[in-house]
């Protein structure tokens, strides 16, 4: 069971000219079938190929096993990361040293009201600030230049003109020689949580104006 087919068949082949050799050797040594001499002559020959096809087809086959795992477990955990990306409330962009969007999952084309695959090859700055040029404040730049997590809030624009207030944590995307070839975004809305803040210290400025009005 351990076994592919090609090894199995190598394997029945030798098995069953080894058993004509010796089935033959006995014939011929009781001068029952010397006829048998010359096809035993060939049969020997025939082994050796054989058994060395069987030796390099079971090297082969472990090989082919051992890649087929790799491939399978590869496959299992690109699956395991695609549902958490895809059903992650944050917003999750993987970026190129171009700013090219690569990867956009459906929390961030929700937020800003388009399909993920609307994003893919356009450059991050024109699709998420509506800008010409690369957003001074990018957190991914400083990402790939000190290769640590950077953080930053700023304003997302939508392609209705609507502005809402987001936080961005970027980290840098290595390949697997360890060289950065891009960066990850990672995108919250904290449009109602800024609009509270602003809402605060609003109050709060009104609270002191009005206290330092009193002359009491």
């Amino acid at each position: 069971r351990v076994l592919q087919a090609p090894s199995r068949f190598f394997l029945l082949a030798c098995m069953a000219i080894f058993v004509f050799v010796g089935i033959s050797n006995i014939l011929e040594h009781a001068n029952l079938t010397p006829a048998l001499d010359p096809l035993e002559d060939y049969a020997e020959i025939l082994f050796i190929p054989f058994f060395l096809m069987f030796l390099y087809s079971v090297v082969v086959g472990r090989e082919t096993r051992r890649r087929q795992a790799s491939v399978r477990e590869l496959a299992e955990s690109e699956a395991r990361h695609r549902t958490l990306v895809e059903n992650i409330d944050l917003g999750i962009t993987l970026i190129d040293t171009e700013h090219r969007i690569v990867m956009v999952n459906a929390a961030q084309g929700t937020m800003f009201h388009r399909s993920p695959g609307e994003f893919v090859g356009k450059y991050c700055f024109k699709e998420f600030e509506n800008r010409e040029s690369r957003c001074p404040h990018c957190p991914g730049v400083a990402a790939m230049a000190h290769r640590k997590k950077e953080e930053v809030e700023t304003e997302g624009v939508r392609n209705d003109g609507s502005r809402f207030t987001v936080r961005i944590q970027a980290f840098p995307h290595y390949d697997s020689d360890g060289e950065v070839t891009g960066f990850l975004e990672v995108t919250e809305d904290i449009t109602e949580r800024a609009e509270r803040e602003k809402d605060h210290a609003r109050r709060r400025a009104e609270f002191e104006a009005i206290f330092r009005s009193i002359q009491d």
